[in-house]
């Protein structure tokens, strides 16, 4: 049986699944260790204040790991690590925060956009999702691709 583009298409939800979850992990260390917004801003810089508490590392459930150093939006790992694939099917992968969103909204409107409508994810991001989902289809490719000879005269 012949085989055509329906068959090269990524359409399974493990794919999507594992897409996710890779872009996820980027999302994290672009905001995390790197400390960079959707657009590839750094973050605004803390008030003195919250800088001194959060470097001394005494508050209540904080990550002691993220206390000191530039702004890295983790003080307890919570909204950070709510992060996840929160749906897969055949056809796509939905990814975002189950209980925190809140937090990144409230977040956006004092300037630390982790995600915008315009700008869900950061630009070498949105690449490396073109670029795996490119691989896939090349995967596909190779299992449903054939040779095809022409015989040109006697």
């Amino acid at each position: 049986m012949a085989k055509g583009i329906p068959d090269i298409i990524p359409r399974s939800k493990s794919e999507w699944t594992k897409l996710g979850n890779k872009v996820v992990g980027k999302i994290k260390d672009w905001t995390i260790n790197k400390g960079k917004d959707v657009y590839g801003r750094p973050f605004k810089a803390y008030s003195k204040d919250y800088a001194e508490r959060k470097s001394s590392g005494l508050i209540p459930r904080q990550s002691t790991a993220h206390a000191k150093g530039k702004p890295n939006f983790v003080l307890t790992n919570d909204t950070m690590g709510d992060l996840k694939v929160l749906n897969a099917t055949r056809d796509s992968v939905t990814i975002g925060w189950a209980s925190f969103g809140h937090i990144i909204e409230g977040q956006a409107k004092r300037g630390r956009v982790i995600t915008a409508d315009k700008r869900p994810v950061a630009k070498h991001i949105e690449k490396f999702i073109e670029d795996e989902y490119g691989r896939q289809i090349d995967r596909k490719l190779k299992k449903v691709s054939g040779t095809t000879t022409i015989k040109i005269g006697g």
